[in-house]
């Protein structure tokens, strides 16, 4: 707890109280959780979520933060993985502990905080499986437990004995089968968030999920 102690007391992100720093755009969507830079002491200005705008020193990370508003991308499914991915590298340049060998114990410690905390968002963000399921949660959502109709989920079991008995070029075409079928619910699953429709998300990601881990099963067999 020694590395949390001290700067979150300083962080106000649950706070709607008149000082607040927030700004959103439809690209970056900022969520500042300090009123004032923890080094200088200056009041928090509106720009850079990481670092304090007035004397550039790395800002402690905010808990209320999304993936979303860690890497500056729009709350969608339908996410530009360029985008994503050019994100990404600009963060990491600025924020790897690696950048802040000769700085002082507690801006080594927010780097690192920090730097994981972005390779964990990129790391749901990228793949849509687990970026749909993370969108419905931040919604209250459920993910785990979804009701799927008996006859998919006798599909599955028979696509699962399939695969158990398959030999060859039979692999390759379960596995191909399967990208199809993943490739299907991305589309469905982005037209069902584009609509709001929750419930037609949750059942579509729940379906995903299954073809998702058959192709790779798949794809270890033909390893």
């Amino acid at each position: 707890m020694a590395l949390f102690s001290g700067f979150y007391q300083r962080i106000v992100c649950s706070l709607p109280a008149t000082g607040l720093v927030q700004r959103v755009s439809r690209w970056q969507g900022q969520r500042f959780c300090f009123t004032q830079c923890w080094s200088c002491e200056k009041a928090a200005t509106l720009g850079d979520k990481f670092f304090c705008g007035g004397c550039g020193t790395i800002q402690p990370h905010c808990p209320k933060q999304t993936h979303f508003e860690a890497l500056g991308c729009p709350q969608s499914f339908s996410l530009s993985t360029g985008e994503l991915d050019k994100h990404y590298r600009t963060l990491q340049r600025r924020l790897h502990p690696d950048k802040f060998s000769m700085r002082t114990e507690q801006e080594r410690q927010y780097s690192a905080v920090q730097s994981s905390q972005v390779n964990r968002a990129y790391n749901v963000l990228k793949n849509p499986l687990a970026r749909g399921q993370y969108m419905l949660q931040l919604r209250g959502v459920d993910t785990e437990h979804v009701d799927l109709p008996p006859a998919f989920l006798m599909e599955v079991m028979e696509l699962n004995e399939e695969l158990e008995s398959a030999r060859g070029p039979a692999i390759t075409q379960l596995q191909a089968d399967m990208a199809g079928r993943v490739r299907e619910c991305e589309a469905a699953a982005a037209e069902a968030f584009e609509k709001d429709n929750l419930l037609d998300a949750q059942t579509i990601l729940a379906k995903m999920k299954y073809f998702v881990n058959l192709e790779q099963q798949a794809r270890d067999l033909m390893a």
